[in-house]
């Protein structure tokens, strides 16, 4: 409000300025090259209005775009709409407050000063909270499918985007920061939270801990066993039934069930990890057991609506181990006999009939085994681990991977970037305190833990932020680049560090430090040392981390300060990119993808440093860097061929599979985009 009123009372000024010095003169006859236009006094008066709120309107904008391109600070941009508000206000309330002073006072205000004072206030309050009114449109129009005018309806296409563009995304094995199209890997994530955990444990027991060194690894088993038993077989069944229809609703509202109970949960877990009385502590477990019952009831209705809803055999067999919960299958159909299904319904709705009544409690059965099963899982976890750590159930970083993960499936990626950043922030406010400094120093492994998982959610924040950025619709601000790319590196750095352990990587990183001149490779045999066990999972974090230095490139590129801050590293980056040979990737997806990306960022790189150097490097030099991105460029083409072909054939097949993602095709249109643009540069410079 403050810069509202400040811009209205600096426009107001300037326009009684021009009043009173009546300037321009008030005139009635205006000439123009070959006529005059004569105006009666009225008709003169408004002109003259309107020609002094015009310069000044003018002469203030100005004013905003000149401090605008001048200053690196940007104070006023947060505070644009409000000052255009206000530019406009103070000369209109000026015309107002000079009617009002020459009107006679034995007069009433006539209609037009009456409807005009109204028209104000309006435009104050609009003015005052501009920034605000702004977003609630844009929020409005999201949401607007479709405007219904005298009996005629409108249709608005753009908001099925929330629902189809979350249909599965081919990712990147190993990695969730990969830069790929599509919808969001949020369901995706905690589905296979089980495996997330899994793997944690594989790298830090297998790969990152010292020789000779026992990691203590108590604490994701117990997480694993919780995720495998009480997270994956709802998710899975839910990402299975969203996979084969692609209706997001009915997803979308389960979803939100699960939200509001892993919401809930972080507010118990607080609540238990600080100093409370006898008497509250079982308010707080009489509480828990509620949110588990609510849990419980919402998996147990959306498993009768899968079982009511589908027919698919894919889709019932992926929710096989959830129906198995409630209903154990004692009485299998005849093989030549098929499964309607009908005892499988009954049964679900059977124990689904036991929250008809709020006020029946216990639950009995296998509601009853269920929610005594998950009220001490989660007790486990919420209750404080000493006085070393408080966090509980945020401990470890897998209740706040799932919180996010739903979020971001929800579209909700501003929300899913705040709870990773909070589970950073909380760890680094209690690896603060003294007590945990000294654990660590008397136990190293407990730091090299710690480190992993601020590793993990680091790289789940990429991924979220990233499909947040890869929204059409979105426009994040500089500070939200910079914050992503400052943790892209982090990330990066932290990988790399880890990878040096691994022969391979090692040799690769000492052959280009820190310039080399690019050598486009095919990936081939992987030649190492390490045990076959540790191998594939070197392997898999090599492959991350590659994919990561391309998101970091290809991100820095779109920063509105690449010219000014990242052009030159980002240059030496996109060049020694291309030299990690990906011989020792993952297998899939195909390592020649995986470094058909890599030489999509050595080429763009490439044309965005050309136009940076346009006035500074000679004509020979332009034309050397862009035959050298046509080489890039034609290569990646070459070895991505193969996999892209595979990867459109799909005849046979669903329809939703059939128009799914592919990471090999994208590669592929990008760097046929990418060549196109070269071949165009290529001429520009020859002209």
């Amino acid at each position: 409000m403050t810069a509202f009123i400040l811009s209205s009372a600096i426009a107001f000024a300037l326009y009684e300025l021009l009043a009173l010095t009546q300037w321009p003169p008030a005139r009635t006859e205006f000439h123009f090259y070959q006529g005059t236009i004569t105006l009666t006094e009225a008709a003169a008066a408004i002109v003259l209005k309107s020609i002094r709120t015009l310069i000044v309107v003018v002469i203030l904008l100005l004013v905003l775009t000149i401090h605008n391109f001048t200053s690196s600070a940007g104070v006023l941009a947060k505070y644009e709409v409000n000052i255009v508000f206000g530019f406009v206000f103070g000369p209109l309330f000026a015309i107002w407050i000079n009617s009002v002073v020459v009107h006679s006072a034995e007069e009433d205000l006539t209609r037009g000063q009456i409807f005009a004072a109204i028209a104000l206030v309006l435009l104050f309050f609009l003015g005052a909270v501009g920034n605000e009114t702004s977003g609630l449109i844009r929020q409005y129009a999201r949401n607007l499918s479709s405007l219904k005018i005298a009996g005629t309806e409108l249709s608005f296409t753009s908001n099925e985007r929330n629902d189809r563009s979350r249909l599965n995304a081919t990712g990147i094995a190993g990695t969730s920061a990969t830069y790929v199209a599509g919808g969001s890997q949020g369901l995706q994530n905690v589905a296979a939270l089980d495996v997330i955990v899994q793997r944690d444990r594989d790298y830090l027991t297998k790969v990152l801990a010292p020789k000779g060194t026992d990691v203590p690894a108590g604490d994701l088993e117990r997480a694993g066993e919780f995720a495998t038993a009480s997270i994956a077989p709802p998710l899975s069944c839910l990402l299975s039934w969203f996979q084969q229809t692609g209706d997001s609703r009915p997803v979308d509202k389960y979803l939100t069930g699960y939200t509001d109970a892993f919401r809930q949960l972080e507010a118990i877990n607080t609540q238990m990890n600080l100093p409370t009385t006898v008497d509250e502590r079982k308010m707080q477990e009489t509480r828990l057991n509620e949110i588990t019952s609510d849990f419980v009831r919402n998996g147990l209705t959306m498993a009768l609506d899968v079982a009511l809803s589908t027919t698919q055999k894919d889709v019932l067999e992926a929710c096989g181990k959830w129906f198995e919960v409630y209903c154990p299958p004692d009485n299998k159909p005849a093989a030549d006999k098929p499964d309607s299904g009908v005892p499988l319904q009954q049964c679900l709705r059977s124990e689904l009939k036991q929250f008809a009544d709020p006020s029946v409690w216990p639950k009995t059965g296998k509601v009853g085994e269920r929610i005594a099963s998950l009220t001490t899982g989660l007790k486990e976890f919420v209750t404080p681990q000493g006085s070393v750590d408080t966090r509980g159930l945020e401990m470890l970083p897998y209740f706040a991977i799932g919180r996010a993960s739903l979020m971001a499936q929800l579209g909700q990626h501003e929300a899913a970037a705040a709870i990773l950043d909070g589970w950073l922030q909380r760890r680094a406010v209690e690896n603060g305190l003294a007590e945990k400094q000294k654990a660590f120093t008397s136990n190293p492994i407990l730091k090299i833990k710690d480190d992993w998982f601020a590793l993990r959610v680091r790289a789940m924040l990429i991924s979220y932020v990233e499909e947040w950025l890869g929204d059409k619709e979105t426009n994040a601000a500089s500070v939200v680049q910079t914050e992503h790319l400052e943790n892209l590196r982090a990330t990066r750095d932290g990988f790399k560090s880890r990878l040096l352990k691994a022969d391979f990587f090692n040799e690769l990183d000492k052959s280009c430090r820190p310039k080399c001149e690019p050598v486009f490779r095919r990936p081939a045999e992987c030649n190492s040392d390490q045990p076959s066990e540790r191998l594939a999972l070197w392997r898999k974090l090599y492959s991350s981390y590659i994919t990561m230095e391309y998101t970091y490139i290809h991100r820095a590129l779109a920063h509105p300060d690449y010219q000014a801050k990242f052009a030159e590293s980002v240059n030496d980056e996109a060049r020694r990119l291309v030299n990690y040979d990906l011989s020792c990737g993952i297998d899939q997806p195909r390592p020649e993808v995986i470094y058909g990306q890599s030489l999509l960022g050595f080429v763009e790189n490439a044309l965005s440093y050309s136009r940076v150097r346009a006035g500074v490097d000679s004509e020979d030099a332009q034309i050397k860097r862009l035959d050298e991105a046509e080489r890039a460029a034609k290569f990646g083409l070459e070895i991505v061929e193969a996999a892209a072909a595979e990867d459109q054939e799909r005849t046979g097949k669903p329809y939703l599979e059939r128009i799914a993602p592919s990471f090999a095709v994208q590669v592929q249109e990008q760097l046929k985009m990418q060549l196109r643009r070269i071949r165009q540069a290529q001429k520009n410079v020859a002209e």
